[in-house]
């Protein structure tokens, strides 16, 4: 696969069970691709209610885009010291420890639980270092910054945007999955 990674998503919440942050940690397990590819993720809050002069650990992308972007990694392979080639991917081979990164986005102004619902963590793959190439988890919109002409632009994508499919292949097979 071309990249795998554990995550884990908290919400820090204040007396009235309001979320005031969102805490972020990811630590990559494999790369199996022989790309430099980025990895982000969209958060479901409004990027106008992100207090990024308090963010840690990454930046926002973009602070006029509606839902807020984070590039967790410019390049994959910076999480395991910049290693070549595939990593961690051949059993018995040798693996390499990857350091983790942990973020943490606070909100201005605090919103309900059920307005963050992890299930619409919607984190990406920026393929090959082409800010407007994602791959997302199956049926996951991409970002204002994919290009949509991608979508059909070969025998075995079948996205159709109109009908919310998106990221799979032909036999319907997904791009990416969470597991």
């Amino acid at each position: 696969n071309d990249f795998v990674t554990g995550y884990q998503y908290s919400a820090v919440k204040n007396t009235s069970n309001a979320v005031t942050s969102i805490k972020l940690k990811f630590t990559p397990k494999a790369v199996g691709a022989a790309q430099n590819n980025g990895f982000a993720i969209e958060l479901p809050v409004a990027t106008s209610n992100v207090d990024v002069a308090n963010m840690t650990g990454a930046t926002l992308e973009n602070a006029s885009a509606s839902n807020p972007v984070i590039v967790v990694y410019n390049n994959v392979r910076s999480a395991f010291n910049n290693a070549s080639g595939y990593i961690n991917t051949v059993q018995g081979g040798s693996q390499i420890t990857s350091t983790s990164m942990e973020i943490t986005v606070p909100l201005l102004t605090p919103v309900a639980e059920t307005k963050v619902p992890f299930a619409a963590f919607n984190p990406f793959l920026i393929v090959n270092q082409q800010r407007s190439h994602e791959i997302h988890l199956v049926d996951y919109a991409p970002t204002a910054q994919a290009d949509l002409t991608l979508f059909g632009s070969t025998s075995v994508e079948k996205s159709d945007p109109s009908k919310g499919i998106y990221y799979r292949m032909d036999n319907i097979y997904p791009w990416a999955i969470d597991v």
